[in-house]
């Protein structure tokens, strides 16, 4: 389950459709439908929303009620939409950066990974080439994606 920042950076930014859809044969990509808004309504040069739909299965949420006080009882952001589904889906992950959201995550003991997360369990599943990360690395250092330079390293 990818939060918007993710699949911005891994669809936009590292332009990872096929490896993300070689990914996808062993592990099931999700969306929320909020998420697959967000993505949409984005104010970027490049959106391409054919990328995301061809990768990615998209999922309607009922948001969990007890979710709502750390969101100010807003409904309407994707982190509250990935949290939910992988609360109400066993052997789920969020892939989820932004740091009030994973924390959130932590609370409620939802199992959750980052960009950085992803891209090296698509590594070491043989979906991404060793090769190719030096370049990926450089595209995410350079984007307005922000990363530590600590996980860019882990990048290596």
């Amino acid at each position: 389950m990818l939060d918007t920042s993710a699949v911005e950076a891994l669809i936009e930014t590292c332009s990872l459709e096929a490896a993300l859809r070689s990914f996808g044969k062993n592990h099931r990509l999700t969306i929320t439908e909020r998420v697959l808004e967000e993505y949409q309504s984005g104010h970027r040069l490049t959106i391409d929303v054919n990328a995301v739909k061809r990768t990615f299965n998209e999922a309607a949420v009922i948001i969990s009620e007890e979710l709502l006080p750390y969101f100010h009882f807003d409904r309407s952001s994707g982190e509250i939409s990935v949290i939910s589904y992988v609360i109400q889906t066993p052997d789920a992950c969020c892939v989820i950066d932004e740091e009030f959201a994973r924390n959130v995550c932590k609370i409620f003991g939802v199992d959750f990974t980052g960009t950085v997360g992803m891209l090296k369990m698509m590594l070491r599943e043989g979906a991404l080439e060793m090769a190719s990360l030096r370049l990926i690395r450089e595209k995410l250092r350079r984007s307005r994606f922000y990363l530590t330079a600590q996980l860019l390293n882990e990048l290596r």
